[in-house]
């Protein structure tokens, strides 16, 4: 049942980046505007998953959340939609840079690197270990982390340079919101063993 939701999730992160690809062979008057468009609209997509995940964690806690099933199930499946629409955003930024004679290097953003890393690495652990653990708690929650701090500085970016940013200016804000969220649950479960079996 839990797989059969995954494809859900899988299906529908494809059906809203066929969109994104829709709307910038659409309206991009070049290759190159086709693929920042896409690169641009798809980086969306991933921060409202990214909120969903922050506003998720935040209200429930990872250690509650690992207890139940279904709960469990609804975060590893939206955080591997979360690392397919990221790929496919990756695929779209590095093809936009390498048609505009940029170049994408590691060196670029080793921030962005990490967090790509540690993303794609979060719903194998989530699958494959059976109860929560250290290593699993702390690696979501850096994972979590390193992934904020990526948005928030591209984002605070954004609204220093362009002079009408009121989606980044939403975005910080719904982003700072489920930041502190999670903190106050970090707090409030800090007490509480990682898993029935502690």
């Amino acid at each position: 049942m839990e797989k059969a939701k995954g494809w859900v999730f899988v299906a529908g992160v494809l059906i809203l980046e066929a969109l994104v690809l829709f709307y910038s062979i659409n309206f991009g008057e070049n290759e190159n505007q086709m693929y920042l468009y896409a690169s641009r609209y798809s980086a969306r997509l991933s921060v409202v998953m990214m909120i969903v995940i922050l506003a998720y964690t935040g209200r429930f806690g990872l250690k509650n959340i690992f207890r139940t099933r279904i709960r469990r199930g609804f975060l590893t499946n939206i955080v591997m939609a979360l690392v397919i629409n990221h790929l496919i955003h990756f695929y779209f930024l590095a093809t936009y840079r390498e048609v505009s004679g940029i170049g994408l290097t590691i060196i670029d953003n080793k921030a962005g690197f990490v967090s790509y890393v540690l993303l794609v690495l979060s719903p194998l652990g989530m699958r494959w270990v059976k109860s929560l653990n250290w290593w699993l708690y702390g690696g979501l929650l850096t994972m979590l982390g390193f992934m904020s701090f990526v948005i928030i500085r591209t984002y605070l970016a954004r609204v220093q340079a362009l002079p009408e940013p009121y989606v980044f200016v939403i975005g910080l804000a719904l982003m700072t919101i489920t930041l502190v969220m999670n903190i106050y649950r970090l707090v409030r479960e800090a007490p509480v063993p990682l898993s029935d079996r502690d």
